[in-house]
C-alpha cells in the first residue's frame, strides 16, 4: 500500500475474531519509500527499490501517470554491465516488480527503468 506522501507499507493479516464479530486484526511494516520524480511531464510520478539492502529479492515500486505497453527494466553492476534485464507493462498508478537477487553476488547495483525514452534510476545494495 502506498500513502500520499510515498510511503509503501507492507499490510499481514494476522486474526479474525469470527463471523460473531466480524474483527479482523493486520500489522503493518513500512518497507520503503517512492522517491519523488520533480518533472511534471515525466511519465512516472514516483520510483523506489526496497529492502536496501537486499537478500534474495528486491522490490521495484514505481507510480505511473499513464498506462504505458513496454517500459525496460535494466540492473547493472558498478562497472556498467548488464546482470538482468526484463520489459514490464505499466499500468496508470501504482505498480511493482519483484527483483530476483539471489544469484547475484553482494555489492552495489543500479535499478534503471526506461520509459518513453526517459530513464529513472536506483542504487541497490546487494548482501547474502
Amino acid at each position: 500500500m502506498q500513502t500520499t506522501s510515498g510511503e509503501i507499507w507492507k499490510i499481514n493479516f494476522t486474526d479474525f475474531g469470527g463471523s460473531l464479530t466480524g474483527k479482523a486484526v493486520f500489522e503493518k511494516e513500512k518497507v520503503g519509500e517512492v522517491n519523488a520524480v520533480n518533472d511534471p511531464n515525466a511519465p512516472l510520478i514516483g520510483f523506489g527499490v526496497y529492502p536496501n539492502p537486499a537478500n534474495a529479492a528486491a522490490n521495484l515500486v514505481f507510480t505511473a501517470q499513464k498506462a504505458a505497453s513496454q517500459a525496460k527494466l535494466t540492473l547493472t553492476d558498478v562497472h556498467g554491465r548488464t546482470v538482468f534485464q526484463a520489459n514490464l507493462k505499466v499500468n496508470q498508478g501504482l505498480n511493482g516488480y519483484v527483483l530476483p537477487t539471489q544469484q547475484l553476488n553482494e555489492g552495489v547495483y543500479f535499478t534503471v527503468l526506461k520509459i518513453d525514452n526517459q530513464l529513472f534510476a536506483e542504487k541497490l545494495i546487494i548482501r547474502h
